[in-house]
């Protein structure tokens, strides 16, 4: 799906002509079974062959991965990233409330989470920007003391931070994942805004205007976010 400024029509329904706020196409690919596979999709298709165009609108592809698979199959994408000039974000704390039965696990005495967050970091080091790597995490917004912590681990990861919204993730909850320059967190709001006509704040609108309604519900997350800085 996506949700786009002015429509939030999927793509087969919009009409053309109409001026869209998309420049970003984040992709979920969970792709990482084997290794094979990982270099197949990761490097051929996903990253060489993923640039778009929506409606006429260039969009840059930002793929989000797994890390339940392990290192190797994580490594072709990260490799091609840095030839290709990608992003990567990669699943380190998800706002859903089972996430904690894997990765809060401890190891060593420290939970999943972190060890997985160190390894963000540690890859970003080598595909840097101005200011923040290439490679970026996913930390949900429905645990602000843990994204805290994950901030501290990669001070120069981008956070790509689900749960705000309908999950019940708040705006001052989001405090953390930004650094202290207010960059650092790219938050995402999906059913708050995709379904914002069944919310009573927005149920002026009706169904039929659910076009509407969605656009409204983002210009009030724009302005209950930058409400914290």
């Amino acid at each position: 799906y996506l949700a786009m400024g002015q429509r939030a029509r999927p793509p087969e329904f919009a009409p053309q002509g109409q001026d869209y706020l998309v420049d970003i196409l984040v992709v979920h690919a969970n792709l990482c079974v084997v290794l094979p596979l990982s270099e197949t999709f990761g490097v051929v298709i996903l990253f060489r062959f993923f640039d778009v165009e929506l409606l006429g609108v260039p969009v840059s592809c930002i793929i989000v991965l797994s890390f339940d698979n392990g290192i190797a199959c994580i490594k072709p994408f990260v490799d091609v990233c840095k030839e290709e000039n990608k992003g990567l974000f990669i699943l380190v704390k998800t706002s859903n409330p089972s996430s904690g039965e894997f990765q809060d696990r401890l190891i060593d005495g420290r939970p999943l989470y972190e060890w997985v967050g160190e390894q963000v970091a540690k890859w970003g080091e080598d595909h840097m920007g101005n200011d923040y790597s290439y490679i970026g995490a996913v930390v949900g917004a429905t645990y602000p003391e843990m994204g805290k912590v994950l901030r501290k681990v990669m001070p120069k990861s981008y956070i790509l931070v689900p749960g705000y919204g309908a999950q019940g993730g708040t705006a001052e909850g989001l405090k953390p994942y930004f650094n202290e320059d207010g960059l650092g967190a790219i938050v995402n709001s999906s059913r708050g805004i995709i379904c914002a006509y069944k919310q009573d704040k927005y149920a002026k609108f009706g169904a039929e205007n659910y076009a509407d309604a969605s656009r409204q519900a983002v210009i009030d997350m724009i302005e209950d976010i930058n409400s914290i800085f």
